[in-house]
Formats: C-alpha cells, structure tokens, sequence
C-alpha cells in the first residue's frame, strides 16, 4: 500500500506537498481559448495552487495487482517490445523539424502520452499527436484571485500555438483535457493543425483519453512510483517512462531523441521520485473491476516486519469505523467493493460462549458463506463448530472429483445465530485453515448441484441435433444462467463441467462454439465478482481459479488467444474479431 503514515516534504518555494497525493492545476480552455488559473494564497510566481487527489482513489488498472508484487508486466509490453511499439517508431524528419513535438519526445512528453493509451485499451494503440494537444490548449492564460505582491508578475499572457513556441509544451494537459488524444497518423506532428477535425489521411477523427489531464507528484518512494504504474499505466520520471518492473528494475522507455528503446534501469530504493502520470480524476474513488477474465495468482514481497499482511486478515468492523478510509488495505477495500449482494461483517475472534438470543424474533434462516476450508473438513464438523454459536439448520459442502471445493454454505436458524457465528468464528480455525464467513443479504435455497450444467456436454455431443439447434439449445442455456446470483453459478460450473467445456472448445467458428464462449463469459465475469483468498501464503486468487487451472480452461483459452490473434495480427487495415476480444 501506499504510505500510510504520510511524510512531508518542504519544498524550497514554501509549498507542501504530500507524497500519497498527485497534483493538479485546475481549470480549462474556454470558449475562447482562455484558461484561468488561481493564484489565491500563492506565495510567487511559480507556486501557484494545486488541486491534490489521494492516490488510492483512482481505481488499479488490473484489480489483482499491487506495489508488492515483485514483478508487474503490461501485456505486450517489457522491456524488450517496447521498441517494437507503434508508440516508439522514429520521427520524421518534418516531426523533428516540428521543435515541439521534438521536445515533448525528449523530455518523455509524447512517450508518456503513448504508453498511457496503451495501458487503457488492448487493441488500440498509435503514436500520440502532439501537435493536436497545442491546438486545441490554451492561447491565452490569465489569473484570478492574484496577491498584491504578485500583480505585476501574474500578468495575462498569450500563448502562440506553434511549433517553435517552447511555452505551449506547459499546457498541453489542458489541450488534453479539452479535446483528448488522437494519432499522429490522423493528424502529423509536422505541424500545428488547421484543421483539426479532419484526419490527413481522410480518415475519421477517433478520440482517446478525452477528459484525461497531466498530475503531478513530488518525492516519491519506489514503492510509491509501483503504486501509480498499476492505476495509471505510465509513469514519466525524468526523461524515462516506466511501464513496469521486475525484480530489481524498472522497465523503462527512453527517447533517443527519434524513437524510444526499452532499458532495465535499476530501482533505486533510497531515491526519492518526482514527475508525470496522466489521470482521469472523474474515475477516482470508483471501483473497476478489470482483468483477465478467469483471475490471475499473484507473488507478493512484504517488507520486513510489516503487518500489511495481518491488517489485510485481521481488520475488525470497529477499526474500519473508527479510521479514515486511506488508512484501511486496498486488499480489505477491494474486497468490501466486491459484494454487491453481501452484508460484510468481519470481527476479531471472541472467546465469548455465552450469549443472549431475543427468542420472540421471528425464526427466518440465514446463510453464512464460508471460504477457505481444508478440502478434507467434513459437514459435520462445521455443523458441531457453529453450533457454538446457535442452531445451525443446514450444512452443504459442494465437492467437484470427490473433494470438497473449498466452501461451503451453513444456514442458521436466524439472524442473531448468524451474527453471533461472524462475531465469534470468522477467521478462527478449522482443520489448520483460518475460515473466512459472509452473511448473505438475501435468503435462497442454495443446496446440491443438480444436472442443468452437465446439459452442455451432451447439448455439443449430441448427433441428433443440428448446428443451429446446438446453438440454439446453449443460448437458452445461457439465457437461464444470466438470472442465477453469483453463488448459484459458482455451484453449477466445477471442475468436471469446465473440463467438459474446455474439450469441445476448438476453433470457435461454429455457432455453437460462440454460444459456448458467452457461456465462458459470463462465468469468468461472475468469479472476478466473487471473493479472493487473502489469506494464501503469497498468493491471492479467486475462487474459481484452480478449477479454472485443473480443467485445462486456462490453457486453452490462452492457446485460442495466440491462434487468433496471429490470424487476425496479419490483416492490419481490418478491425480484430469480437471473438478475440472476448476471449482476452
């Protein structure tokens, strides 16, 4: 996580600035093409106010990642493609002589631009148009609320968009915020546009990142700088911009004043950082769920001694009420976001026994969600160590193979049991593992698998059936699942039904095979919505995950992606298939 205890950094200038923030300058490009800053309480002239957002409110680009990982890597996108990108092709010779668009790929500007679309879209990748950003910046800047003493400095200036003007590079996030990124492609970075709306090359205008503005941030730790590549894609340090990391390195680009080239640039973990990120500040403080579908494990390195780890396990219901929210784990906070149809409730262990029960409330059951269990913990055993905390009605452990899947459902036999069993047996032990419990907000009938998921097998082996009636058939199928919670599909789809799927998914061309794809789809959606094991050693993944594994799901689907996507990378002029799309 991001520093908790948060340390302050005073700079020359009188400014403080906080180093689990990035900053801003407020305002935007008018009707006119003015934009207004304010220099209220300023201390001079290059210490005008910020707007500062909090870190942790901008959502991770992928939900499963952390500035813990040792390791964090952008799809096609180490150290050694970087070259390779579109983003990184060398500059014209009209671009160089474009003195702007020159500079803003020296000081790692047009890099930054780049590599940040590329982070937010698996598909649509170009190299950025600096020359669009200076025309549509500002042409005028003017201050408002100026002290006395600065008067005579903060003057209105006009700003000439051109390409020799070195000043228009200052504003370029305002050119960003007002009309978004479009490619040098569509508009060349040899000169300043006329006609801005227009591509050179007759085709459509398409906009990215509109809405999106340059941040800054001051004296960050290493830890800090990983902290803002997994939510914003790119980060620009100096003249590099750092796109992941290994174990010890940055994974970095870096102009050579025509093209960027990748380097491993060792993590310097006594520096302190400073620089760029771009940043949608609409998108703060909204959780998104974004991955590969199916959920991924992820390596953690903790620091010495830390107890990030036990906060993550250990966070009580008190504690979160009584702390500010940037104090609680991102993985406690990730999880709350997760369970839209849960009450949380997650208390230290008691060694209270004796309790009081209203018994005039009206008897209606709950049920508890348990994770985290021994694969050999037996329904009796849950059934004996909750009755610690009142009348237990109902055990069910689905098994998959003959093991027991790792959860399971307890329905109480009312609300007071229910809580009872959270404030006194979530996170305690059975069989060596440390049980995590939810309290369902809704009551149903969650009870033995029945045969409905198995259908889908003898649906696509069946010789009597057309393609079209097969098709037909999993569509009806599908249509029945999207109705089902999320714990109902996680019941229906276990490792025997998604071994049976992943053998008659081939070549996806059939009617049928699509059909089975929105199926995969919507289960693969359904299990980043469930919760993650936090509590793994090194590892959090979801529930589904090893069935996805043990199935040979996983496999299968990554072998499609490489096929189709070497089928479809060859034809460069034509978009790639929703198909594609839909498997990454």
């Amino acid at each position: 996580m991001l520093s908790i205890i948060v340390a302050l950094t005073v700079h020359s200038l009188g400014y403080i600035f906080y180093n689990d923030h990035v900053y801003y300058y407020d305002g935007k490009v008018d009707k006119d093409g003015v934009v207004t800053l304010d220099a209220k309480d300023a201390a001079n002239i290059t210490d005008l106010p910020q707007v500062q957002r909090r870190v942790t409110d901008f959502p991770l680009i992928t939900s499963d990642t952390s500035e813990y990982d040792l390791m964090y890597f952008q799809w096609t996108l180490q150290t050694d493609d970087i070259a390779g990108t579109n983003v990184a092709q060398a500059l014209t010779a009209a671009d160089i002589a474009c003195q702007n668009t020159a500079l803003a790929h020296r000081r790692g500007f047009y890099g930054l631009l780049g590599f940040t679309q590329w982070s937010r879209s698996v598909f649509t990748h170009f190299p950025p148009s600096v020359t669009y950003l200076i025309h549509n910046g500002p042409t005028k800047i003017t201050y408002k609320n100026v002290p006395d003493a600065l008067k005579d400095q903060l003057q209105e200036k006009v700003i000439s968009q051109s390409c020799d003007d070195e000043e228009a590079l200052n504003y370029l996030s305002f050119g960003l915020l007002n009309a978004g990124l479009i490619s040098s492609e569509c508009v060349s970075n040899a000169a300043i546009p006329t006609e801005p709306n227009k591509c050179n090359n007759g085709k459509k205008v398409s906009k990215h990142l509109k809405g999106y503005r340059f941040g800054n941030f001051y004296d960050y730790s290493a830890r800090d700088v990983k902290g803002l590549i997994i939510r914003f894609g790119a980060v620009l340090v100096d003249d590099m911009v750092l796109v992941g990391w290994g174990l010890t390195e940055w994974k970095a680009a870096i102009s050579d004043g025509t093209s960027y080239k990748g380097f491993d640039i060792k993590v310097d973990d006594d520096r302190k950082y400073s620089g760029y990120v771009i940043m949608n500040i609409t998108k703060a403080n909204v959780w998104l769920i974004v991955g590969i579908v199916v959920g991924v494990v992820k390596i953690e390195q903790m620091e010495p001694n830390s107890d990030h780890k036990d906060k993550r396990m250990k966070w009580t219901q008190s504690e979160v009420e009584s702390t500010n929210i940037s104090q609680i784990p991102p993985a406690l906070l990730d999880q709350q976001s997760q369970q839209d149809n849960i009450e949380i409730t997650s208390h230290a262990c008691s060694d209270q026994t004796n309790i009081e029960i209203d018994e005039d409330k009206i008897e209606n059951p709950v049920q508890l969600f348990i994770f985290n269990l021994n694969k050999i913990t037996t329904e009796q055993q849950l059934r004996e160590h909750f009755a610690l905390a009142g009348a237990v009605e109902q055990v069910f452990l689905p098994q998959s193979i003959g093991q027991n899947r790792g959860f399971g459902f307890i329905t109480m036999k009312n609300q007071d049991y229910a809580e009872n069993a959270v404030d006194t047996l979530d996170k305690t032990i059975v069989d060596g593992n440390l049980i995590i419990i939810y309290i369902l907000s809704e009551y149903s009938i969650i009870q033995s698998n029945d045969q409905l998921s198995q259908q889908i097998e003898h649906i696509l082996i069946s010789a009597s059936l057309t393609e079209d009636e097969k098709a037909n058939s999993l569509n009806e199928l599908y249509e029945k699942f999207k109705i089902l919670n999320k714990y109902e599909i996680l019941l229906k789809f276990n490792s025997e039904t998604l071994s049976a799927i992943q053998s008659k998914l081939d070549s996806i061309i059939t009617p049928s095979q699509l059909e089975l794809l929105n199926i995969i789809e919507l289960i693969g959606l359904t299990n980043i919505d469930l919760p993650l094991f936090y509590n793994l050693p090194n590892h959090d993944k979801t529930l589904l995950f090893d069935e996805f594994q043990s199935s040979g799901l996983l496999d299968k689907i990554e072998s499609l992606i490489r096929k189709k996507f070497a089928e479809e990378e060859t034809n460069s002029d034509v978009p790639y298939s929703s198909c594609l799309q839909q498997l990454i």
